[in-house]
């Protein structure tokens, strides 16, 4: 039995070739008990504690305490995609969970939330502080302000729609062979649709 950051694994191995493996495995996670939330939302307070006192950065207790290995590398940010496709760490409402939506509501720039349990996106318990960096008022996007951002985004736009053309026009000319590990998925159906008439005609 091996433990990692998922859960409890039990791991077959079904081939190897030099350093690559083919496994299998079952993963278990183990349920987290009110003493645990408890006991994380103790500690969780007195960093919150330390941070408001100016003791380290908001980036050092992100690194020293955090159990997100992805937080590590971004001091603690979360990022999306603004509309241009960017990433960007300015993040509207709708791209926040309900619960940290809840938390920013009465916090300022500046100021770090109270401890909060919640699922994260596994489904896991979990618990965290959020620390609000900055605030943006609502903008309605306009020519004048907002010009390099509409201006990228149209040509994304434009190059998607000359890329998505150009593959209506060569799929046909194309053999396709789909594994079925991805038969099920939607995108291709096209590319299927293809292959059928293709196919079709080669046995006319």
């Amino acid at each position: 039995m091996i433990k990692s950051k998922f859960g409890l694994h039990i791991i077959m191995m079904v081939s190897r070739s030099g350093d690559e493996a083919v496994v299998k495995h079952i993963l278990r996670i183990p349920p987290v008990t009110e003493d645990e939330v408890k006991d994380a939302k103790y500690l969780l307070d007195s960093i919150r504690k330390k941070l408001t006192e100016g003791a380290y950065t908001f980036g050092a207790a992100v690194s020293k305490y955090s159990d997100d290995e992805n937080s590590k590398f971004s001091a603690g940010s979360i990022s999306g995609r603004d509309a241009a496709g960017s990433s960007t760490t300015f993040l509207s409402i709708d791209q926040l969970d309900k619960d940290a939506v809840i938390l920013l509501k009465n916090l300022k720039p500046g100021q770090y939330s109270q401890p909060q349990a919640y699922k994260d996106e596994r489904g896991g318990q979990v618990v965290r502080i959020i620390y609000l960096r900055n605030r943006t008022e609502p903008h309605r996007e306009n020519l004048k302000e907002d010009y390099d951002r509409i201006a990228k985004r149209a040509l994304e736009e434009k190059k998607n729609s000359a890329l998505e053309k150009w593959f209506k026009e060569h799929i046909p000319t194309y053999y396709v062979s789909i594994d079925k590990d991805f038969a099920a998925c939607g995108g291709l159906e096209e590319w299927r649709r293809a292959a059928a008439q293709a196919e079709s005609a080669r046995n006319k």
